[in-house]
């Protein structure tokens, strides 16, 4: 990671302090855990959501998820779901049911709201910008996200999509 930031440093020619810094400010407000004192607020909210909108609806492959199970055991897993469907909330339930650890799950920066932000931040909610446009913060992210994989950690990323007016569905934004 230090020698990450230097060599950024040098090529933006800034200063490795400086670097070092403004990496710390975005780190403080990535990092995230599961904290033991906090139910897996990820799975209640997927059972709420699944119970009032789509009990009976989705259906899942479940040899699929055991495959997935196995490749868990020594993998992390990138869930990606669409976002404007909220099937973010639904697809922890199968997971859950079939053992995976809790997943980390990315949220707009522009959510964190006080009080709730100790909260999320202890169910492993990891607030992002929207936008990347400085390279010191799109270099502690590609880290946390590269720390969190190493060690096995599930991340769930909801890909934004949206609707025009008319309810077109418009192109999701990768983003990350």
């Amino acid at each position: 990671f230090r020698q990450g930031l230097d060599a950024l440093a040098e090529r933006l020619g800034r200063g490795a302090s400086d670097i070092a810094v403004d990496a710390g400010l975005y780190l403080d407000g990535m990092v995230t855990v599961h904290s033991e004192a906090f139910p897996d607020f990820n799975l209640l909210l997927s059972r709420i959501s699944d119970r009032r909108h789509f009990e009976g609806v989705i259906q899942y492959d479940h040899d699929a998820v055991e495959r997935l199970r196995i490749l868990n055991e020594t993998n992390s897993l990138m869930m990606m779901t669409g976002h404007r469907s909220y099937l973010d909330f639904v697809v922890r339930v199968p997971f859950a049911r079939s053992g995976f650890a809790r997943e980390y799950r990315f949220a707009g920066a522009n959510t964190l709201i006080w009080p709730f932000h100790s909260v999320l931040h202890s169910a492993g909610i990891i607030f992002i910008r929207r936008g990347f446009r400085d390279p010191v913060y799109a270099f502690v992210l590609r880290q946390y996200v590269g720390w969190l994989t190493e060690r096995r950690a599930n991340v769930l990323w909801a890909i934004e999509g949206g609707r025009t007016r008319t309810g077109k569905l418009v192109a999701p934004k990768a983003g990350l």
